[in-house]
């Protein structure tokens, strides 16, 4: 479900919903070791997780601690290790950090990074301290494990389905910009991706592009452009289209794919995307 690449220490991280890599046991959670000179890779004997009830979904490392997120109740038989915890990567060990203290958290569906702020998507309550709550998206200060201050999204864009009817799936960073790709998010503007600005977690409302949807699955972005890609077939057969940052005008003569097919993932290097999912044939 998710990759994360150290490459200062040539380290990859691995996640979804397993229990072996290249024979060796690995439940949901595996670190390869690369090796430039031969160009392989090879299991790494750290294995922080033996036993887990559900999965991974998504992961981000900052420093010596490693993010999991997803749809778990349980880590190594012990139930307050649910949907997103922490791991000591030197010791290999699950930390104190709890956002389920409250008990009533739901599944973590995507993480990014930026800086000291990680921001975190997920279905209905992805946080519950007892005493406090975030709801669908949150932004924590991971130096300090606590909600950054002043940004709840409840509180800033009360319009939207905080909590309720809400999916979110996907975030994606772009410049001074979080993205947050779903659906029913209520609001007053697009409801299967908004827009946010990272610092203020205020919602862009220039960004409202005009297209139907049954989910936004992904996104990525590219020149001042987003690409989205859809879980349900376009009126005129696009399935994943191409949006103006700035303006939210959709481009017109998007891609196209087969009948019946859906690309799930997309994702950019230079100035390439690439599209997977399930589809007979793709063309623009």
């Amino acid at each position: 479900n998710d990759v994360w690449e150290d490459t200062l220490a040539n380290k990859i991280y691995i996640a979804g919903n397993f229990t072996s890599v290249n024979g060796s046991a690995r439940k949901n959670l595996a670190r390869l070791n690369y090796n430039p000179i031969l160009n392989s890779y090879s299991v790494d004997a750290w294995a922080p997780i033996t036993a887990m009830t559900g999965e991974i979904k998504c992961l981000a490392k900052y420093n010596d601690q490693l993010h999991i997120g997803g749809n778990f109740t349980s880590i190594n038989g012990n139930a307050i290790y649910a949907n997103w915890s922490v791991i000591n990567i030197i010791s290999a060990t699950l930390g104190t950090f709890q956002p389920d203290a409250g008990g009533s958290t739901n599944e973590i569906t995507d993480f990014v990074l930026d800086g000291n702020n990680l921001y975190v998507a997920g279905t209905n309550t992805i946080y519950d301290s007892g005493t406090a709550g975030r709801f669908n998206l949150a932004v924590f200060d991971v130096s300090t494990a606590t909600p950054t201050l002043g940004l709840d999204p409840l509180t800033l864009n009360p319009s939207f389905n905080w909590g309720g009817s809400m999916e979110a799936v996907r975030l994606h960073l772009s410049g001074n910009r979080i993205y947050l790709c779903g659906r029913n998010f209520g609001g007053t503007l697009n409801d299967g991706i908004v827009a946010f600005d990272k610092t203020t977690l205020l919602q862009i409302n220039s960004f409202n592009p005009s297209f139907t949807f049954e989910q936004v699955i992904n996104c990525e972005s590219y020149n001042g452009k987003v690409y989205i890609v859809n879980s349900k077939i376009w009126p005129g057969g696009e399935s994943v289209l191409e949006i103006d940052e700035t303006t939210g005008a959709v481009t017109a003569g998007a891609f196209n794919v087969s009948s019946g097919g859906t690309p799930y993932s997309i994702s950019r290097y230079k100035n390439y995307l690439y599209i997977a999912g399930t589809y007979n044939f793709f063309h623009t």
